[in-house]
């Protein structure tokens, strides 16, 4: 649930920044679409393993679960569709919009036709995260900078997890980011610090309506990106599966505070 629970934070803090609330029924249908992502990508990664032997608990688990994954992934999608078909013309029209770029998705990063996968996954998935807040409220100034923000920290967040994960990505996952960015490590220091960076020129130039609620948004920003900073300079003391909690908390707790 970690994944669709950062999403639906950084939804909320989003509408608030810009005056907005986001509706009870938009919310769950975005909560049960970003879960439903989730659970279909854990499916394929169960079905490619070559060797169980060689993976984390959370994949056994996902392998050992499968029918109840489906489960899941069906109901999810049932009700995500129900609740799509009661909301405005205006929201539809923009999931209609975004839609195909689901199947893209996969059969490029997760499942590739090929059988190679096209690199960058995580900043696909980064931006993916951005379009729910475009559906949810359209398009306003305050997220020419603020999304591309929002939107590296979720690359950031899937990148550390990767790099502290890169000896089980080189035996079940060559086309993972530690196969092809030599300098990750080092780069990912300097992500988390542009990223910051970027949100104090925001607080600098203040252009918004709502000043109190958009530095809110910029600060959550601010933080979470010292915060997968400190953590990636710490993460070879940690096991992996501490560092991918601590990275999904450090984009999640400060969504929270923003959207409160």
């Amino acid at each position: 649930m970690d994944s669709p629970a950062v999403a639906l934070a950084w939804t909320c803090a989003a509408g608030r920044a810009v005056g907005e609330e986001l509706s009870g029924r938009v919310a769950w249908g975005f909560f049960l679409f970003v879960w439903s992502i989730y659970l279909a990508d854990r499916l394929i990664d169960a079905a490619r393993c070559p060797d169980w032997s060689l993976v984390p608990e959370r994949l056994r688990f996902g392998q050992r679960h499968r029918g109840w994954f489906l489960v899941a992934l069906c109901g999810s999608l049932v009700a995500t569709l129900v609740l799509a078909l009661g909301v405005s013309g205006e929201i539809f029209r923009r999931v209609l919009m975004v839609a195909p770029g689901v199947p893209l998705y996969f059969a490029l990063f997760v499942k590739p036709l090929s059988g190679r996968k096209l690199p960058g996954k995580e900043f696909v998935i980064g931006f993916f995260c951005t379009l729910p807040i475009w559906v949810a409220f359209g398009w306003h100034r305050e997220f020419a900078l603020t999304l591309p923000i929002y939107a590296g920290l979720v690359a950031c967040n899937c990148l550390l997890i990767a790099s502290r994960e890169r000896d089980l990505d080189r035996r079940l996952d060559p086309g993972a980011a530690t196969a092809w960015w030599r300098t990750l490590d080092r780069d990912l220091n300097w992500m988390g610090l542009g990223l910051a960076a970027a949100g104090a020129v925001g607080l600098a130039l203040g252009f918004s309506g709502h000043r109190e609620r958009y530095a809110a948004f910029l600060g959550a920003e601010i933080l979470a990106a010292l915060a997968l900073v400190c953590l990636h300079r710490q993460a070879s003391r940690l096991s992996a599966g501490r560092v991918r909690l601590l990275a999904d908390l450090c984009l999640l707790g400060p969504a929270v505070c923003a959207a409160v």
